[in-house]
């Protein structure tokens, strides 16, 4: 009889008639399941493999199971032992006896493949290490192949690991976009004699060059994240060169803490919004940052993503307010949550500057701080960091998030409040 052997197959398999039963295996040729009755009645099962030898006569071996059945027990034991008693109760060990000849079908089928690989004699071909040996098994195979390929990579250089990285993201479902951008970081600061720099020998020193001509903090993370992963390849084909993520980890800005940002004071703050308030260029990020101070509360994803029809309240027929007289708009976004927020002038204007501009620039837009981007025209602004990093920079101020500043900004205006 053939059939695949599975595990059910396996434990159903019976012997009604005769002394002995053979079940070949579809998948390899030789290998089965033998099934005889013992001298005193019982039924016996095993593994086997029938084969002609070296010397052309025929030969069986037998499948020795304790190996492996103690492998299945091990293996399943622990996830037995751990989905039990989640509220700190007893456990039970998961018993011997529950693993069957069938659940070992996949190592009978291995040690079978290696038998008849030490029959044909199949040899290694190349590298003298394993010319030792007169036959490959499947595991010796697995790691000849892993030393080709580690060795393979060693030969790499810095450029040519990116590319191999690079195609390996496209697989994973990661937007073009930001490939893209990915590339155009790496070919931009990274020298040319770093490139071709093999990965073995790229060291922190090298990584701090590269980190070192990042003119922003954006950038900056972009290149070490991006520098991190390809370390990452190589030390999951075991190449293992002068970096590590762990002491790549270490490079970068100093961590600076919110209060620690603004040393100036007052003047320093209104250092910071004026120059948000004076920038021509990408005035949609600038003014959605100074929207973001001037509100306060609302998270920046929320301003970006700004519409008009969500300003309840807010006149543009309304250029300048009375002395005196409060207004007030409510901002209702998300599920329906709603914020009530007192204008100010500074804020009046600024919404004011940001309708004008977009209906100069694109025309009419939903958005109150619409994408300048022809790919995405009407859209709103996904992205503040090219207006805050150059701010930060101009006026050297330490790099931190806009959500840092804020906070160091509320600890400023409300010291009682959020103490420093």
């Amino acid at each position: 009889m053939k059939t695949l052997l599975t595990q059910s197959v396996v434990d159903e398999a019976d012997l009604s008639i005769g002394t002995e039963r053979w079940i070949a295996d579809t998948k390899i040729k030789g290998f089965g399941l033998r099934i005889w009755r013992r001298s005193y009645g019982t039924i016996g099962k095993a593994y086997a493999l029938r084969f002609k030898g070296e010397n052309g006569h025929p030969t069986r071996k037998t499948f020795e199971t304790y190996r492996a059945h103690y492998d299945v027990w091990d293996e399943r034991h622990w996830d037995h032992w751990f989905d039990q008693a989640p509220d700190g109760g007893e456990r039970t060990r998961l018993p011997y006896d529950s693993i069957t000849l069938g659940d070992l079908i996949e190592h009978a089928r291995r040690w079978a493949q290696d038998e008849i690989d030490k029959v044909r004699g199949r040899k290694f071909i190349g590298d003298a290490e394993y010319k030792r040996f007169t036959f490959m098994t499947l595991d010796e195979e697995e790691a000849y192949q892993q030393d080709i390929i580690r060795k393979r990579i060693e030969s790499y250089s810095l450029a040519r690991v990116r590319d191999i990285v690079i195609l390996n993201l496209k697989t994973q479902g990661i937007s073009q976009q930001y490939i893209d951008r990915l590339d155009k970081v790496f070919d931009h600061y990274v020298p040319e004699d770093l490139k071709a720099k093999l990965i073995i020998n790229v060291d922190l020193e090298d990584v701090r060059q590269i980190l070192d001509q990042a003119p922003s903090i954006s950038n900056l993370k972009i290149l070490r994240g991006f520098l991190g992963r390809l370390v990452e390849f190589c030390q999951q084909h075991g190449v293992h060169g002068k970096l590590s993520r762990y002491r790549m980890a270490k490079l970068g800005p100093p961590k600076v803490k919110s209060v620690d940002f603004m040393t100036d004071g007052e003047q320093g703050w209104q250092d910071l919004f004026q120059y948000l308030e004076d920038t021509d260029d990408l005035w949609q990020q600038a003014l959605c940052l100074r929207f973001y101070f001037l509100a306060a509360t609302p998270p920046l994803s929320k301003v970006m993503s700004a519409r008009w029809d969500q300003m309840k309240g807010f006149d543009f027929l309304r250029p300048k307010r009375n002395e005196g007289e409060r207004f007030f708009i409510d901002w209702i976004y998300g599920t329906g949550w709603r914020s009530t927020y007192r204008l100010s002038q500074t804020t009046f204007d600024t919404l004011i500057k940001a309708r004008d501009r977009a209906s100069n620039c694109i025309g009419d837009s939903p958005y109150c701080f619409p994408s300048p981007s022809k790919h995405h025209i009407g859209k709103p602004i996904t992205s503040v960091s090219v207006v805050w990093d150059r701010c930060l920079s101009d006026l050297k101020l330490p790099l931190i998030s806009p959500k840092q500043a804020m906070n160091s900004y509320l600890a400023h205006l409300y010291p009682t409040r959020f103490p420093r």
